[in-house]
């Protein structure tokens, strides 16, 4: 990490909290074969995740091969590519010569800028922008930073307005500027503007929007509806995996900055979505006959993997009088506390997680843990010693921790049936999506009435066959509203959405 603190740096507003961005993980994400501009940043920080293999510094080694200034403002988008890899790579090896290459990109972008802003290119990258000058900013003071951030927010930036007014039920597409990819860059780009700004109700704009947004497009997030153009599109049409990562970095850029809101949302992306887009890359949330969607596409991947290093990175957050960890990640991080290096593992256990903590010295500091909403009979437990806790808040554990000291936190996954898109309902274990298992050919067009949870923690699905589910080809279309019933209820098992291959995650609601 750098030894400049990033928590203030005026006229900025002062971070309250960080990620880790010095992180390793047993999710070990495929470096890109492949290093074009487009792909660049995700290979750096891949490389991150596994600092001593050859692939990391191939990658490191190939950075000093790719220019920071474009001979026209054509290539403006691949520059900030580049630059943001620089940008992440000195995090990784703090090499004066990575800031210096991103220096020259913020000289290049104000000799052109009136005609980069002629071009699309400026607008489509404003949220990428904003927040590399942001973070530049906050490593190295450079004034002309806010000088850009100014520019940007006058002439690019007028998505507090449009995110208030648009209708959010209707269909959309990327020609009307509200694509999936576009609103989540969108939210992102408002809470950096707001650390320049100072104008919180830049950054409130998501917490206000997000309701809306997650009711009627929900895919992204925990598998609900929707696809790449919004608008509250079947269930079964597909997502890509740039989509599922472009709202992986808002919502961990969001849970960095303490919106309990984007946690939650975090914690489902990484569980459902992530999942299903690392191994499918284009998925739908019903795919009752396994089938994938065809293609792979590098910049989609490179764009997942930006997102999953970011929920990565968010899961444990560094704060400034010690740390606070928001969710379950198989993460191992660093940071320094009081003048001391603290290594911090967390891990997923059945109903709850562990955080080990593994200061250098004995050191007097603050750990926060996030209690999810979902946990039911939650304990807390430091060292075997209970603390108290609460569902839906952070407890806060102010001691001296020593090399070995280990948090736990217990509980049982609240069960809870959720509405969606068309009156549909999904049926969520904890965090978790559930989905019942077609493979095989099994019927799936039900309705669901309830959802029960059984003596060895198995969940079952209450379902009630319907009629009026249109099919295209051989899989359903658009959910019916309110179908009429044909036949009695059967109980069917439900497994998680990640896992299953041929799923019904989202089914219609009980109609007549």
């Amino acid at each position: 990490m750098p030894a400049i603190s990033l928590f203030e740096r005026a006229p900025l507003v002062t971070r309250t909290s960080l990620p880790t961005y010095a992180v390793q993980s047993r999710i070990v994400p495929a470096i890109p074969g492949d290093l074009a501009p487009e792909t660049l940043e995700a290979a750096v920080l891949a490389s991150s995740m596994q600092p001593k293999s050859p692939e990391a510094g191939r990658v490191l080694d190939a950075l000093a091969g790719f220019e920071t200034v474009p001979a026209s403002p054509v290539g403006s988008r691949g520059a900030l590519g580049v630059a943001r890899a620089r940008a992440a790579a000195w995090r990784l090896r703090n090499d004066r010569a990575d800031l210096e290459a991103v220096s020259r990109f913020f000289v290049w972008v104000a000799e052109h800028y009136d005609e980069l802003l002629r071009r699309s290119d400026l607008r489509d990258g404003a949220a990428d922008l904003i927040e590399l000058a942001v973070v530049f900013y906050r490593y190295t003071g450079a004034s002309g930073c806010l000088k850009l951030l100014e520019r940007l927010r006058r002439d690019c930036t007028d998505w507090s307005v449009r995110l208030r007014t648009f209708d959010q039920t209707r269909p959309t597409s990327a020609e009307g500027g509200y694509s999936a990819v576009g609103v989540a860059d969108a939210l992102r780009g408002l809470l950096f503007l707001s650390e320049y700004s100072g104008n919180r109700t830049e950054a409130e704009t998501a917490e206000m929007a997000w309701p809306r947004i997650k009711r009627w497009h929900g895919a992204v997030c925990g598998g609900t509806s929707g696809a790449p153009g919004l608008g509250g599109l079947s269930p079964s049409a597909p997502v890509s995996a740039g989509t599922v990562g472009a709202w992986a970095e808002t919502m961990a850029a969001f849970a960095a900055d303490g919106a309990a809101w984007a946690v939650d949302e975090a914690e489902r992306l990484l569980l459902n979505a992530v999942p299903m887009a690392l191994r499918e890359g284009t998925f739908a949330v019903n795919q009752p006959h396994g089938k994938a969607h065809p293609g792979r596409d590098a910049a989609d991947d490179a764009r997942l993997l930006r997102g999953l290093t970011a929920l990565l990175s968010a899961a444990v957050l560094r704060l400034p009088d010690g740390l606070r960890v928001n969710y379950a990640a198989p993460v191992v991080c660093g940071m320094a506390v009081n003048g001391k290096r603290v290594t911090v593992q967390t891990e997923a256990r059945e109903h709850g997680l562990s955080v080990r903590v593994e200061p250098e010295a004995p050191v007097s500091m603050k750990a926060e843990i996030r209690v999810p909403r979902w946990l039911e009979d939650a304990v807390l437990t430091v060292n075997e010693e209970k603390q108290p806790c609460a569902a839906g808040g952070i407890a806060v554990m102010r001691r001296e921790w020593k090399r070995g000291d280990l948090i736990t936190l217990t509980g049982s996954p609240g069960l809870r049936v959720e509405p969606a898109y068309h009156q549909g309902r999904c049926v969520y274990s904890g965090a978790v999506l559930m989905a019942v298992d077609t493979a095989g050919g099994a019927d799936w067009a039900f309705a669901l009435e309830d959802a029960s949870r059984g003596g060895s923690g198995e969940v079952s699905a209450v379902l009630r066959p319907v009629g009026g589910w249109k099919v295209s080809g051989d899989g359903p279309r658009d959910l019916p509203v309110l179908p009429p019933r044909e036949g009695g209820t059967v109980l069917l098992p439900m497994r998680p959405a990640a896992d299953a291959e041929a799923r019904m995650a989202m089914l219609a609601g009980c109609g007549r």
